[in-house]
């Protein structure tokens, strides 16, 4: 987990680190396997991981028994794009560069060393969602 200072409450820490393990693993999660990537006991991540459910940012099949976020994430992510203004001052732009270049075009921010996709947009100006350009999705800049 990241650096700590006394303001640092680790209970949070522990559940943000369980989001971004379970963000990181396609087809979710074991509460085993999170306990293990948190360094936790079952016990522990098992609390976490309720304590998520409970809030909507974490969904737990009972027939895999596996872990993934939840919707809310989703809702959260797409309100702070939302509220940024990028998306919608740049859709006219993403419009004209798709039909002068006959291409999809995406608009992407850096996040570390990975793209951040906010958007995408294809020849017909519509949204196009294929499996390797998800808005939302990040991945390393090509």
């Amino acid at each position: 987990m990241g650096r700590s200072t006394r303001y640092t409450l680790l209970t949070l820490v522990k559940c943000l680190a369980a989001l971004e393990a379970l963000e990181a693993a396609d087809g979710g999660l074991t509460l085993t396997e999170v306990a293990r990537r948190l360094k936790e006991s079952q016990t522990v991540a098992f609390r976490v991981l309720k304590t998520l459910e409970e809030h909507g940012y974490v969904r737990h099949d009972a027939v895999s028994r596996r872990y993934t976020l939840g919707l809310r994430i989703w809702e959260l992510g797409a309100r702070v794009v939302g509220r940024t203004g990028l998306v919608e001052a740049a859709r006219p732009v993403l419009k004209w560069l798709t039909a002068v270049t006959g291409q999809t075009s995406g608009l992407v921010v850096l996040r570390d060393t990975d793209v951040l996709y906010l958007d995408i947009r294809d020849k017909a100006g519509l949204r196009r969602l294929t499996p390797t350009t998800i808005v939302g999705a990040g991945r390393p800049p090509a």
